[in-house]
């Protein structure tokens, strides 16, 4: 093997496509409104969402993940993080994980 196939075989190796590459959008999407979601999450809204979804293992779609919140400057917020008061569907998010008894509704009868 001479300096220049090596090169391209060494380049190659860079440039391989990535089996998640067709649900890229859909996980920027996501990670746009809902920014401390964790990557096993992501696998699961996934494969929910799109039946033809192929085999991988949660490793493959976390170093995905961990590529577009690096790509997208998207870096996962911590609870304490986030702005609850500031954006509605966290606040949605939110009450959805609160215990019921926890909760407090606010109803006005007319």
């Amino acid at each position: 093997m001479d300096l220049k196939e090596f090169e391209r075989y060494s380049n190659s190796l860079n440039e391989r496509d990535c089996i998640l590459e067709p649900y890229r959008g859909f996980i920027v999407e996501r990670l746009g409104l809902f920014q401390d979601t964790p990557a096993a999450q992501m696998h699961d809204w996934l494969k929910e969402h799109h039946p033809s979804f192929p085999g991988v293992t949660p490793k493959t779609v976390y170093n995905f993940v961990m590529k577009i919140r690096q790509e997208h400057n998207l870096p996962k917020l911590k609870v304490n993080e986030r702005e609850i008061i500031g954006n509605p569907l966290n606040r949605l998010m939110l009450l959805m994980t609160e215990p019921v008894n926890s909760v407090v509704h606010n109803v006005t009868v007319e």
